[in-house]
């Protein structure tokens, strides 16, 4: 593709990615937005999986969600035979552009890409020049929509909370909250990125210790409840679970906290999206995934997992923004 067609030239395009979580589509709402408005007749159909698929569903800006057939992760040499039949079903559609914000050089992604797109594919590995280098997700999903010519073009993040998520936190605030509350998310995409008990209840005592008493809210998915539960079993600071059924559940717990603590997962950018102060623990921490929040403080963990902090850190970053 020796040039990039024009947004407004464009009629039907299909966005992929190499990851299907949470975090990254909320990132990549930016492009979307972005397209839509400088042509509203563009038909965007988005290729996701796990996680993901519920939130795009969601967008106004997106016109389909197609789904994969994958519940984790997508690593290299993984799952060949079902991507190349996808990539022949999607490949009759004929797409005007085939477009892939993520930097994930698999030979299976790549084929598969490939296969739907020939020489209509438009990724950071076929045009390299056209990005700016060591930049975080959201500016890689706006440079994606200028250089197609999109207008006004910014990085803030499209977060719906449908309106029974607000009913259920609502009634949730109204039983138990009679103020402020702090947002602390235990648990992440995987078991390296969730703070075990230990590491947990440290930071209920460096709350604690600098004199912050407004109560803590605990998001919780049903099937960890459990877990959940035995994380503040003991605790002599307040803490109120909350079960989300739903990941516009967790947007309407984020939406009104007054600060989030969590690891490296969705809710630093569902934090971000809400311009929500934070302490976000990491273990691998990129300028690319890093929270685009001039609101945030990270704390760096040891690299095999994020349970595994400096007391100080934490105490550090609350004295910047509580």
């Amino acid at each position: 593709m020796q040039q990039l067609p024009a947004v407004q030239e464009l009629k039907n395009i299909l966005v992929v990615r190499g990851e299907g979580s949470l975090g990254d589509a909320v990132l990549s709402s930016v492009c979307y937005r972005a397209l839509k408005k400088s042509n509203p007749h563009l038909r965007i159909t988005v290729v996701a999986f796990a996680s993901a698929v519920t939130y795009l569903q969601a967008l106004p800006t997106v016109d389909e969600v197609y789904r994969l057939p994958i519940t984790n992760v997508l690593r290299p040499n993984q799952r060949w035979p079902s991507l190349l039949w996808h990539a022949f079903k999607l490949r009759r559609r004929r797409f005007d552009l085939v477009m892939d914000s993520s930097c994930k050089d698999f030979y299976n992604w790549r084929l598969f890409k490939w296969i739907i797109g020939s020489d209509r594919v438009f990724d950071p590995l076929t045009r390299p020049g056209d990005f700016t280098p060591n930049v975080h997700a959201s500016q890689r999903e706006k440079e994606m929509a200028c250089r197609l010519g999109a207008q006004d073009a910014d990085d803030s993040y499209d977060l719906p909370i449908l309106p029974p998520a607000q009913a259920k936190w609502n009634a949730f605030a109204k039983r138990h909250l009679s103020g402020e509350y702090i947002l602390l998310n235990p648990f992440g995409s995987v078991q390296e990125r969730c703070l075990n008990k230990e590491a947990f209840q440290a930071v209920l005592r460096a709350l604690g210790a600098y004199g912050i008493a407004c109560p803590v809210v605990v998001p919780f998915v049903p099937a960890r409840r459990t877990q959940a539960e035995a994380l503040w079993a003991g605790a002599s600071y307040p803490v109120i679970g909350y079960e989300t059924t739903s990941l516009f559940d967790l947007f309407a717990a984020v939406q009104s906290a007054r600060l989030v603590l969590t690891p490296d997962t969705a809710a630093v950018h569902i934090a971000a999206g809400f311009r929500r102060k934070t302490i976000a623990f990491y273990n691998n921490y990129t300028v690319y995934y890093g929270p685009n929040n001039p609101l945030a403080v990270p704390v760096f963990t040891a690299r095999e997992t994020v349970s595994r902090f400096n007391r100080q850190d934490v105490s550090a970053a609350l004295r910047k923004l509580w």
